[in-house]
């Protein structure tokens, strides 16, 4: 869902972990919060609303460029690719 969010623009919130740290740089095109952590989940949530809308349309934008620039389908497909070259041994 994260990328899908990105690529239609909108800043995200969301927890500091492998996967999610990987589409959201922290401050540029949403915010990361600490894993079941509610008191930072809802400081997070106030640093996004306080945000002007011109700057949560900013981070959107940064989001949908990362999305293009790093998970773009080909790019996602290359990187698999060459992943499964190293592990792949045809007989």
């Amino acid at each position: 869902m994260l990328l899908e969010a990105a690529s239609l623009t909108k800043p995200i919130i969301t927890t500091d972990t492998p996967g999610c740290r990987d589409v959201v740089d922290d401050g540029v095109n949403g915010f990361l919060c600490a894993v079941k952590d509610s008191t930072d989940l809802a400081l997070q949530i106030q640093k996004m609303i306080s945000l002007t809308t011109e700057e949560r349309a900013t981070m959107g934008q940064k989001g949908r460029e990362k999305i293009i620039n790093e998970f773009e389908e080909n790019l996602v497909i290359e990187k698999y690719i060459n992943t499964n070259r190293y592990y792949y041994r045809p007989n």
